[in-house]
This record gives structure tokens, C-alpha cells and sequence, in this order.
């Protein structure tokens, strides 16, 4: 279970676990995480190494600021994504922790103009998406309805019929326990096909 690195929190999955706290990892950029371990305040190990593992350790929510976090656009939550509370690439913790830290506010910017620039693409893609089909729909006639009449033209739904009958006649007849052997997966679908 998660808890907090940093010394003067006590919260751990299991005491926060009904509240929405989320745990983030320590940042692979090694400027940031350095800035993340001294926000932790512990003392560094005789070798300086930093008092816990920085693979395993976490730092939760409630020491970053709401600005540190992602906002989702609105065509994701259109889309019905959850919200996902991600850090943003320069977040820093600064609420209650034992030594204040600066963000890095240059990866901050660079975030902010990757998530512009995305969102802009994104826009495109919806808008080339929105914009209605250049193909008109075809109208019929009364020249076609008349054509239509004649023996030789076939309707849509004819050969539709036609095409499911030949299908059925290619498809070998299985008997209930041979579909049910397929459905729960001990009858390869393509032994009996």
C-alpha cells in the first residue's frame, strides 16, 4: 500500500482510502525528482543516497497545488474519459511540506505549450470530422421508380436474402452442445468452421 514520503505526513491508502487522494510517483527527470526528494525534508543516507526508494516511493495530493494538475479538455470529456488527476511535467510539492521547494517553471511552460498545441490539433481533427459530407444523397426519380418495375432489376433486400442463404449453405449445422463448447472456449471456433 502507498504512503507518503514526505516526513511530516502520515497518509497511506488505507487511512485516505474513502477520500480522493491520488499517490504520484517521483518524476523520472532527475532535476525534478531531486527537488521532490528535498520537499520530502528526511535527512539523505551516509552515502547520499535519499532515506527510501525512489522506484516505490509516493507523494499524494494533497501537497500540490490544483494549478500542478492537468485540466481535461472538454472534447475528452465529451468523450466520456475519466478525469484522471495528472501532474503536470514541472509540478512541485509546496503544500505542507517541510522544506519549500520551487516548481520548474520552464518545464511548466514547455507543458503548456505541448497541451495548447494538441488541443489546437484536436480542434481540427473535430471540426474537419463535424463538418457535413460533400457527397449529396442520391434522390430518386420517377424515371428510376419506373425502372424499378421491371423483372430484371433486383431490390436491395433480394439480394440481401440471397447472400444470407448462400452463407448459411457454406456454414456447417452445429448442434447445441458443440455451440456451447465454443462459447465457453474448449471448441476452437476454427475446428468447427
Amino acid at each position: 500500500m502507498p504512503q507518503c514520503a514526505v516526513a511530516t505526513c502520515r497518509n497511506s491508502h488505507r487511512r485516505t482510502r474513502k477520500q480522493s487522494v491520488r499517490y504520484h510517483r517521483f518524476p523520472h527527470n532527475t532535476e525534478l525528482r531531486e527537488s521532490w526528494v528535498r520537499a520530502c525534508g528526511r535527512a539523505p543516507l551516509a552515502n547520499g543516497e535519499p532515506p527510501f526508494n525512489i522506484k516505490t516511493a509516493r507523494i499524494c495530493s494533497r501537497h500540490f497545488l490544483e494549478e500542478f494538475y492537468e485540466d481535461e479538455s472538454r472534447e475528452q470529456i465529451m468523450q466520456g474519459n475519466q478525469k484522471r488527476n495528472r501532474l503536470r511535467l514541472g509540478a512541485v510539492p509546496t503544500i505542507d511540506v517541510p522544506v519549500l521547494v520551487e516548481p520548474c517553471f520552464k518545464l511548466l511552460r514547455e507543458t503548456d505549450k505541448k497541451r495548447s498545441a494538441t488541443r489546437v490539433k484536436i480542434s481540427n481533427i473535430m471540426a474537419v470530422s463535424n463538418r457535413p459530407d460533400t457527397r449529396q444523397p442520391y434522390k430518386r426519380t420517377q424515371e428510376d421508380e419506373e425502372d424499378e418495375g421491371s423483372s430484371e432489376t433486383k431490390t436491395v433486400s433480394s439480394v440481401i436474402k440471397e447472400r444470407a442463404e448462400q452463407n448459411q449453405k457454406k456454414r456447417p449445422k452445429m448442434n447445441q452442445q458443440e455451440c456451447f463448447l465454443m462459447a465457453i472456449g474448449l471448441v476452437h471456433v476454427s475446428n468447427v468452421w
